[in-house]
């Protein structure tokens, strides 16, 4: 059964809501925000985790924007700064940038197929067949 997608901000419109169906999506994600939540300023701050529910609770920091109008040369330094560090996304989608159009500031998500080597993140979906996630308002958890 496929996961819809939702998106939605918290009560503040401050947070994200990511929740997961599957718990090795969930924990890959979970260590990378432990591991780098302040070392970086191009990636959302990491506010809560609840391992019980599988949801991750970030700052809202922008917005989806087409990907003609994405300054793609800065995108790819902030991707490269990350790799300088050994760190691979592994899903380098135009769907992984947001933007803030006040801070004219670009921040890459979705790390749940992070890790030290560059792999296909098709690949890694195999292995957890609902790898795929739920991004909603839950405000039962706030």
């Amino acid at each position: 059964m496929k996961n819809i997608v939702f998106i939605g901000v918290g009560i503040d419109f401050d947070k994200v809501f990511k929740k997961f169906s599957c718990r090795k999506g969930y924990e890959n994600e979970k260590l990378f925000y432990l591991t780098y939540n302040y070392r970086y300023n191009f990636i959302p701050e990491l506010l809560n985790f609840d391992d019980e529910k599988m949801v991750l609770t970030f700052t809202n920091v922008g917005v989806n924007i087409n990907k003609d109008k994405m300054d793609i040369i800065l995108v790819k330094e902030l991707h490269d700064i990350l790799i300088r560090d050994g760190i691979y996304q592994n899903d380098y989608r135009a769907k992984n940038i947001l933007y803030d159009k006040e801070l004219n500031k670009y921040y890459l998500i979705d790390f749940e197929f992070w890790s030290n080597e560059f792999t296909d993140f098709r690949k890694n979906v195999s292995k957890c067949q609902d790898m795929r996630f739920s991004l909603e308002l839950l405000p039962d958890i706030v």
